[in-house]
C-alpha cells in the first residue's frame, strides 16, 4: 500500500483536511520535519486547536500554515496548489449534511495540482 511517507516531498505542499484533535497533523508534522523546503497546510473548522498546534511545534523545522475553513469549502487554498491532500477520518463527519461529501470531494480534486495525490482513511462506510 502507498503511503505519504513512501513519497517524496522535497519542495511539496502537503494539505491535512480537518486537522481536529491533531494525531495526523503530529504525524505529518514527523514525516516532514527535516524538509524544509516542504509546506504542510492544516486546516479544521473550528481552529480551536490551532494555537496550541503553533506552540507545539515551534522549533521544528516544519513550515506550517493553519486555515480555518470547512472541508467542502477549503477556502484560501488555491485550486492546482497541493502535491498530497490528506483527509483522516473525516468525510463521516461531514457526511452527516447531505451533499457535503461531494462538494468536499470536488474541492479535493480542484486544490490537488495534476498528478498530485489523495489520501483518504476513513473509519465508516460512506
Amino acid at each position: 500500500m502507498n503511503t505519504i511517507e513512501n513519497e517524496d516531498l522535497s519542495g511539496k505542499t502537503i494539505l491535512e483536511v480537518s486537522s481536529g484533535r491533531s494525531d495526523t497533523t503530529r504525524t505529518l508534522v514527523d514525516i516532514l520535519e527535516g524538509k524544509p523546503s516542504a509546506q504542510l497546510i492544516i486546516t479544521d473548522i473550528s481552529g480551536k486547536f490551532f494555537e496550541q498546534l503553533s506552540d507545539e511545534f515551534q522549533g521544528r523545522n516544519v513550515q506550517l500554515r493553519f486555515i480555518q475553513t470547512g472541508a467542502h469549502e477549503l477556502q484560501d487554498v488555491f485550486d492546482s496548489s497541493i502535491d498530497f491532500l490528506v483527509c483522516n477520518y473525516t468525510l463521516c463527519a461531514v457526511n452527516s449534511q447531505a451533499g457535503l461529501v461531494a462538494l468536499a470531494l470536488k474541492r479535493f480534486y480542484d486544490v490537488l495540482r495534476s498528478g498530485g495525490k489523495l489520501f483518504i482513511e476513513e473509519e465508516f462506510p460512506i
